[in-house]
């Protein structure tokens, strides 16, 4: 049975060649599409499980934003079953790479950014530290150097060769 007996036997006639062809594209591009989603669902659930063993490491280990963690790791695997069902409708690999290359970029960068902003009080805190011993050593070197006098820099400019102030 041809795909115009097929299309016949459907009750549609006289569609032309190009109904022909994209009808068998869209069929045969059926067991890809559903291997895909059942990629997905088998992410999604691989995810779930992931994400609780994770909330359950989190909370033995005293850790106190639970929820993130399992979100955390739920998110890692979700992502990696949705690159797995790219790859398989055919996305090129290049593209994924570089999808991979963006979405571990922008977690980074939003990481440092976080922690900049986290730490902000504690720079302060490290730069006022500093800066106060940095004042409290110039007090004690400006008051030793009172104590000894103004340094012998040799003969100054105004007074005669040999002679000492």
């Amino acid at each position: 049975m041809g795909n115009g007996e097929a299309i016949v036997g459907l009750g549609v006639r006289d569609v032309g060649p190009w109904f022909g062809h994209l009808f068998e594209t869209l069929a045969g591009s059926i067991p890809t599409l559903l291997s895909a989603l059942f990629v997905l669902f088998v992410g999604g659930l691989l995810a779930l499980l992931v994400g609780k063993a994770a909330e359950v490491v989190a909370r033995n280990a005293a850790v106190s934003n639970l929820r993130a963690v399992g979100r955390t790791f739920r998110g890692i695997i979700f992502g990696i079953a949705a690159l797995a069902a790219s790859d398989r409708l055919g996305f090129d690999r290049s593209l994924v790479g570089i999808l991979i290359l963006i979405a571990v970029g922008s977690i980074f960068l939003a990481l440092a950014i976080a922690f900049g902003l986290g730490a902000r009080s504690l720079a302060k805190r490290a730069t006022e530290g500093g800066i106060a011993d940095l004042r409290g050593e110039m007090r004690g070197k400006a008051r030793v150097d009172e104590a000894e006098g103004p340094p012998d820099n040799g003969p100054r400019l105004d007074q005669e060769p040999g002679a000492t102030s």
